[in-house]
């Protein structure tokens, strides 16, 4: 009797952890309420390791987001993904690369070492008020060795560089 039971409840175990495993990450993102700024389509793949086509934020087209969650980290209550987007070769694409951090419960702070992020200077410069008309060209390239984002900047090291940089 106590060998059924415990094939039983073994079996009762391997079928939660496996239907989390491999649970479908559109299931997941159609229930989630994402902010107003931002819209994802095409989403394919687990929760666990998944991508979407696109990704708009504030106007912001992000093409070919794939991402890997860590399920170890989940078990001390973070979650840990590695993400990667756009094409980096790409001039006119936003492009990124690198993992990012935060909590199960408190998404309040993000997290992140040795990120890469390549934005278009135009898109860029679209997004900001200036006295005079500019017209940019060019990519800005920013590495973030570390950066730590709650309500505020609480910790942030990284260079910046701006790279076939046209201004007229």
């Amino acid at each position: 009797m106590k060998s059924k039971l415990s094939w039983i409840i073994g079996a009762i175990v391997a079928f939660i952890v496996f239907a989390i495993a491999y649970m479908p990450a559109s299931h997941v993102l159609g229930r989630v309420t994402l902010p107003k700024n931002v819209t994802i389509s095409d989403v394919s793949g687990t929760l666990f390791n998944g991508k979407a086509q696109t990704v708009v934020v504030n106007g912001l087209p992000i093409n070919n987001v794939k991402w890997q969650l860590n399920a170890l980290h989940l078990l001390i209550g973070q979650i840990n993904l590695d993400v990667k987007a756009g094409n980096i070769r790409d001039k006119n694409d936003i492009a990124f690369e690198g993992p990012i951090s935060t909590g199960v419960f408190n998404q309040n702070t993000v997290s992140t070492t040795d990120f890469t992020l390549y934005l278009p200077v135009d898109r860029v410069i679209a997004q900001v008020r200036l006295p005079l008309p500019v017209n940019a060209g060019g990519r800005f390239k920013v590495k973030l060795d570390e950066m730590t984002f709650g309500p505020t900047c609480q910790s942030l090291s990284g260079t910046g560089d701006w790279l076939n940089a046209t201004v007229a």
